[in-house]
């Protein structure tokens, strides 16, 4: 029965399956009034004998027919209604489901352009800096944190992003209270580097563990563009710049 719907009503040629059905039950309707009106109708005629009567058109017959058919007539009525009925509340249905997908289209549009964006900004960035390499770095999942609901079509800034910057400064200022307050060669660079070596892997930046002085070059061009991400991405007063190190 579905081949042959497809084949005789050319509903192969229809792309979208919601229009498919609501054809398919409008046609239903027209068959179904069809069947019960005409084995109304030729029942009628036989039992009241309208078969054996000559043909007539002046008002008499017509009403004498129209009488003697009423229970006919009202099951194409009420089929004419249902297929009115059908169809109004369908084509909305239909173009709401065709609305939602071309959302759903243009979402995803938007977020592969916007990551586009993402990924040639932050590859020029790293490149700027001789420090960098961009292996280390993981975009998408950088960019993923920071615009954890691109793929739906916004692209607010994410708390979790939110947080993560609050935990970095509050990282680089527990380390600048710890070297200020620190004597002679008792500040600790190895945990300063192994928190935020953590830190950055939420990133998806892998900061190798490297001399002091190294380290710390490395790590002044890292927070440099991680600041530089959040000024021209991040439009929110919840993303503070990062902390000034005084740590050395």
């Amino acid at each position: 029965m579905k081949i042959f719907f497809k084949n005789y009503f050319l509903l192969k040629k229809i792309d979208s399956h919601s229009l498919r059905i609501l054809l398919l039950c409008l046609i239903a309707i027209v068959f179904l009034g069809a069947i019960f009106f005409v084995i109304s109708f030729i029942s009628t005629g036989i039992q009241e004998g309208f078969f054996e009567r000559d043909i007539c058109f002046h008002n008499t017959c017509i009403l004498n027919f129209t009488n003697g058919y009423s229970q006919s007539l009202l099951i194409l009525q009420a089929t004419f209604i249902l297929l009115g009925l059908v169809a109004s509340i369908g084509g909305i249905v239909v173009a709401l489901l065709g609305y939602t997908n071309s959302v759903s289209v243009s979402a995803l549009g938007n977020h592969i352009s916007h990551f586009k964006i993402f990924q040639e900004y932050l590859s020029y960035e790293i490149n700027k800096r001789d420090r960098l390499s961009s292996s280390s770095f993981d975009i998408f999942k950088w960019y993923n944190i920071i615009f954890n609901k691109s793929r739906s079509g916004s692209t607010s800034i994410s708390q979790d992003y939110c947080n993560l910057i609050v935990k970095i400064n509050s990282a680089i200022s527990d380390s600048n209270t710890a070297c200020s307050q620190a004597k002679s060669g008792s500040f600790s660079y190895v945990r300063h580097q192994n928190n935020i070596t953590t830190l950055l892997r939420d990133f998806g930046i892998i900061h190798p563990r490297l001399p002091r002085n190294d380290y710390y070059e490395v790590e002044d061009q890292v927070f440099e563009l991680i600041d530089n991400i959040n000024r021209e991405f991040c439009y929110s007063s919840s993303i503070e710049p990062l902390v000034k190190r005084l740590y050395r």
